[in-house]
């Protein structure tokens, strides 16, 4: 179980760091845009 819990974990992080880069590259677009 300690191990599922750890790739869950690892998932997790990569998912919230491509949503946060995905909301970066948004935010720097709009500010050149503007």
């Amino acid at each position: 179980m300690i191990v599922y819990t750890r790739i869950f974990a690892i998932l997790t992080c990569i998912i919230y760091l491509f949503l946060f880069n995905a909301l970066e590259n948004e935010h720097n677009t709009l500010v050149l845009s503007l």
